[in-house]
């Protein structure tokens, strides 16, 4: 294992231990919420790889420890936020974590107060030096570029603006298979600036920082929460989450390598 391996294995260990610990805090102080008409569905999070659980999964799991509410985990499999958007929608599930607030999100869902958030930034080869000139999205550098974007997830407006407007850029695709895939396809000359998050870049492996810059001037950020059935979901229980939410960012800070709100 080398030294990029061992670090990012330590980091994810303080961050379990970290939630761990803020759970034997919540015991103490059950949540006291109204009983619900009917059990809550609650999305589990399982690994892309499928062979563990994520620390948005250990996450809910003490959050909504000894709620009155009676809950149902849902193991699903590994999911998009745009899949988890329609579990929601179709009423397959009650509650997620991981999604950002938009005004589509909104009509149907609502949401905990934030639990931290997602920089979005913007990246391009060391020796693509051109790329780095960019002072604004979709100025005249970037209507040259072969742009990259997450196939799932709403990451703020700047994002979304590129996203729906075809004169941002010489061409814009999607990656759905996570980060290090698109920074192969900049090694390839398939692409020349993609999008990532922040959290991902505290991750990256040496090889990947020796790769890319940051291209900071570009960053844009939205804000992560809890999503619930507006229907289902009494707004009673969604207040004594948010109670919990706020002690944990009092004791362990954003939690899932999220960064501040």
């Amino acid at each position: 294992m080398n030294f990029g391996q061992q670090t990012v294995r330590h980091s994810l260990r303080a961050i379990f231990l970290g939630i761990a610990l803020f759970g034997q805090l919540l015991l103490a102080n059950p949540v006291v919420a109204e009983v619900c008409a009917t059990p809550l569905n609650v999305l589990r999070y399982p690994n892309r790889s499928g062979d563990g659980y994520t620390c948005y999964d250990n996450l809910l799991r003490q959050l909504l420890a000894d709620a009155r509410c009676a809950i149902n985990f849902q193991d699903l499999g590994f999911t998009t936020s745009i899949r988890r958007q329609k579990m929601l929608d179709d009423g397959a599930i009650d509650i997620a974590v991981g999604l950002s607030k938009n005004a589509e999100r909104e009509r149907t869902m609502n949401f905990s107060i934030a639990l931290g958030s997602n920089q979005l930034q913007f990246f391009a080869l060391k020796n693509q030096t051109q790329w780095h000139r960019l002072s604004q999205p979709c100025d005249a550098t970037m209507a040259s570029a072969r742009l990259l974007l997450p196939e799932a997830g709403y990451y703020g407006p700047v994002l979304e603006k590129i996203r729906t407007t075809s004169q941002c850029a010489k061409s814009i695709e999607n990656y759905s298979e996570g980060p290090n895939q698109a920074l192969q396809m900049l090694a390839r000359d398939r692409a020349d600036i993609f999008v990532a998050t922040n959290s991902w870049w505290h991750r990256a492996s040496d090889d990947a920082k020796q790769a890319l810059d940051p291209i900071v001037t570009m960053a844009s950020k939205s804000t992560v929460h809890l999503a619930y059935d507006k229907n289902r979901v009494p707004a009673r229980f969604i207040q004594q989450i948010d109670e919990r939410i706020q002690t944990l960012l009092k004791q362990i800070g954003p939690p899932c390598g999220l960064d501040t709100p």
